[in-house]
Parts: structure tokens; sequence; C-alpha cells
């Protein structure tokens, strides 16, 4: 009995340490706030792009496990609540964030970093994107 009492108290101890790991996205919502360093204002019409992406396969487009989008305008930092579903995530595979800010199809900032969903906080400082004309 003492050796069931044990194993039962390790597997849940387990358990918990891998809910643990899966971080803020186990709540199902992730907050994420952009800034970048650039005195820039947004004109009107801009969005805030953020995907979970499922980056674990090489030489193949990431997978969009979850998206969201949010109209903006002037300076930062823009923010957005993104709802995901835990359970759309697999302990073997590796995801990654995708911030963007776009006006009118034309993508000006970016993150260019790797992001960890499942890791919070998620103040994010985006690069502003060069057009060669």
């Amino acid at each position: 009995m003492k050796y069931i009492f044990l194993l039962l108290m390790t597997s849940l101890s387990l358990f918990s340490m891998m809910r643990d790991d899966m971080g803020l996205a186990e709540e199902g919502i992730l907050y994420i706030a952009a800034d970048y360093k650039e005195a820039f204002e947004l004109p009107p019409e801009s969005v805030l792009h953020v995907r979970v992406e499922d980056v674990s396969q090489m030489d193949v487009i990431a997978t969009t496990i979850e998206s969201g989008q949010k109209s903006i305008k002037g300076y930062p930092p823009f923010s957005l609540r993104l709802d995901v579903d835990p359970r759309d995530f697999k302990k073997s595979r590796r995801y990654g964030l995708r911030v963007m800010i776009s006006h009118k199809e034309k993508l000006l900032f970016i993150n260019d970093y790797y992001i960890n969903p499942l890791k919070p906080p998620f103040d994010i400082t985006l690069k502003k994107v060069t057009h060669n004309k």
C-alpha cells in the first residue's frame, strides 16, 4: 500500500510539473504588448497581427495554431489579448510567437527573434522593416 501511495504522489507531482511548463497558454489567454523604438506615429488603419505558430519542422512553412489582429494607430505600446486552446499545444512540438504591424498590406514592423508563447511575459520590441525601392 505504501508503494502505491508513493507511485500515486510521484505521478501527481510529474503531472503538476508538466502543467507548469505549459505557461500562460494553460490558462487559455495570451496578453501581448508590442512596442518599437522609432519615433514613428502609426497612420490610421494600421493593424497589429499576432500568430502562434508551430515551428517544429525545418524547411516548411510554420503552421498557425492561433491568430488575432487589432486595428491600431498612434504611438506604442499596443496590446492584444489572444485566446488559445491549451489542447492545441503538444509537449513534443516547438511553438513561436510572431508579432507584426502592417498598414494597407505593407509590413512596417516585425519581431526578429524567437519568442516562446508558453513563457510569459510578452513585452515585445519590434524592428522596423526596410523596403527596397
